[in-house]
């Protein structure tokens, strides 16, 4: 046999000093609510000593007393147990202290009279059910101040671990920087803005958007740049070479870009400027890039040719992003000693050259 659950009994304390209305009243709420537990009070000390135990679900009380007043019980009640809800019911109050009261955090008033003690159930059952709605509502809110509260360690913690992994990241490219430099002789430069890309050379001719077609036009144009600037036969050939390996591979894995060839007559420096918009090579493939023969990335930038292109020419600036990747190719006429075998600081040659091997 299953037992039926108890029901938990609605407690309402009733404050009242006239015993037949006290009894009337319990009847009345006894219809309405049930199991119900009245506790009846008719004095001070009787007041005093519910409102310190607590554990009401309303009270109900009169306004005139012969100890005390409505107002009083309310300011008492409020102050004792401030979530219960208080309904006055009553015969001896006035318009004047029903708005005083409702404005003290009072729930309703009824007045006391034979076709109202049906209001009077219903006056307690709205009002337990706006004290629900209330205790519903700050439970809400205290939910909804722990997570916001989660959310935000959750967020700091979150920011903290992205820059713990960028500080990770920044250490990891600054390593990879300086051996790739040391490993190629100072000849590549892994740029981190646009700042580390050298000072553009005057500009020869239009920029070349390119094409697998146009690559032969970026053969023509840097031959005959070199032999403007004075470049000897065989670097010329080698900076031919490898700006065609470069726009072949902007072609390949970038679907294109665009070819600026600059010089300076004087100092006799020659720069390929090789720019395309796509994915860049991730950090963890460009020691490959670099160092590994035959090596695609399969996204923009160097893959296949990057080897060959390192021992061609004098520098490499390498710049490469998710927008896209930047290589500047330097030729100079004549060497000048490495900056890595220098303390980084170029030892130019007479004739001014730019890039060593």
């Amino acid at each position: 046999m299953t037992e039926k659950l108890q029901q938990v009994p609605t407690s309402v304390l009733l404050v009242d000093d006239n015993p037949n209305d006290r009894a009337l009243t319990r009847r009345t709420l006894a219809q309405e609510f049930s199991p119900l537990e009245v506790e009846e009070v008719f004095s001070p000390e009787g007041l005093e000593a519910a409102l310190a135990r607590g554990g009401f679900d309303a009270i109900v009380t009169d306004y005139q007393l012969g100890w005390t007043d409505g107002l009083t019980v309310l300011a008492a009640a409020k102050a004792a147990l401030p979530e219960c809800p208080l309904v006055m019911f009553t015969s001896s109050g006035n318009e004047e202290v029903a708005v005083a009261a409702l404005q003290s955090g009072l729930d309703d008033y009824v007045i006391k009279s034979a076709p109202n003690y049906v209001r009077l159930r219903t006056a307690v059952r709205g009002a337990l059910q706006r004290a629900e709605a209330r205790r519903a509502a700050a439970r809400y809110q205290e939910e909804l101040r722990a997570s916001e509260a989660r959310f935000r360690a959750l967020a700091e913690e979150n920011a903290r671990l992205l820059a713990e992994a960028a500080e990770l990241a920044a250490k990891q490219r600054a390593f990879l920087k300086d051996v790739l430099f040391a490993v190629t002789e100072g000849r590549l430069v892994l740029c981190d803005s646009e700042a580390d890309l050298p000072p553009p050379l005057a500009p020869l001719g239009e920029a070349i958007d390119l094409s697998a077609l146009a690559l032969r036009a970026v053969r023509r144009r840097v031959a005959e740049t070199g032999a403007m600037s004075g470049l000897p036969i065989e670097k010329t050939h080698d900076l031919v070479s490898g700006a065609s390996e470069a726009a072949m591979n902007a072609v390949s894995h970038a679907g294109g870009g665009q070819v600026r060839v600059a010089a300076d007559g004087g100092r006799g420096v020659v720069q390929v400027w090789v720019v395309d918009s796509g994915r860049g090579i991730a950090i963890d493939q460009l020691h490959r890039a670099v160092l590994e023969r035959g090596f695609t990335t399969g996204g923009s930038g160097f893959g296949h040719g990057y080897f060959l292109i390192l021992r061609m020419v004098d520098r490499v600036y390498l710049l490469t992003g998710p927008a896209g990747t930047k290589v500047v190719l330097e030729q100079a006429r004549s060497r000048e000693t490495p900056a890595w075998a220098a303390g980084r600081t170029a030892v130019t040659s007479p004739e001014g050259g730019a890039g060593g091997r």
